[in-house]
């Protein structure tokens, strides 16, 4: 659902096309990692970007779908650990066409965003690409629609399974929306 509402973004014209996908280190990144290999697929030219170590992916599904595309030659993948790696991170997404966020999910309740992830929102709301949220902007506690310090603006967010009833506050910026089912009942 990511990838093809970044191909509807980018009026279908994925083919050469840069494109940032920014990952953090739970589920949340791991949708994006998915992303990545439908958007290499149709032509795009992906960039992965992981805010942290591959060591420290939190969760089983995420660190399958880093394996899976840790193999593949036709995405570049970056990982964000010090000052060094920030700079090559900012100039990236300053200079795709298209980008994912899916650094912070659900489980984010609020509180100090730390780096690398504090100067990834800020370097993706500097942008004049068209971006898409996964399932709840990053910075966007989910249950209350708080955001405590800063958040994602995005053009669009793609709400799994169902609307989190932080995101129904017409003051949170989320772009268009839509439900997409995940096969949860």
């Amino acid at each position: 659902a990511l990838a093809r509402q970044l191909l509807l973004g980018l009026r279908g014209n994925i083919r050469g096309k840069k494109v940032a996908i920014v990952c953090g280190l739970s589920n949340n990144g791991g949708a994006g990692f998915t992303s990545a290999r439908h958007l290499s697929y149709y032509g795009a030219n992906v960039s992965v970007i992981l805010l942290g170590r591959p060591a420290h992916i939190r969760t089983k599904d995420a660190k399958l779908q880093w394996t899976t595309i840790e193999k593949t030659n036709a995405i570049s993948k970056i990982t964000v650990e010090g000052k060094n790696d920030l700079r090559r991170m900012k100039m990236i997404i300053a200079n795709s066409d298209g980008i994912i966020d899916a650094i912070l999910g659900t489980g984010y309740s609020g509180g100090k965003i730390r780096e690398p992830a504090s100067s990834a929102i800020d370097s993706i709301n500097n942008s004049v690409a068209y971006i898409v949220s996964n399932d709840v902007p990053s910075g966007v506690d989910a249950d209350t629609g708080i955001i405590q310090e800063k958040a994602v603006a995005p053009d669009f967010t793609i709400i799994l399974h169902r609307m989190k009833p932080g995101l129904q506050n017409k003051k949170i910026v989320t772009g268009s929306t839509s439900v997409v089912s995940i096969g949860i009942p």
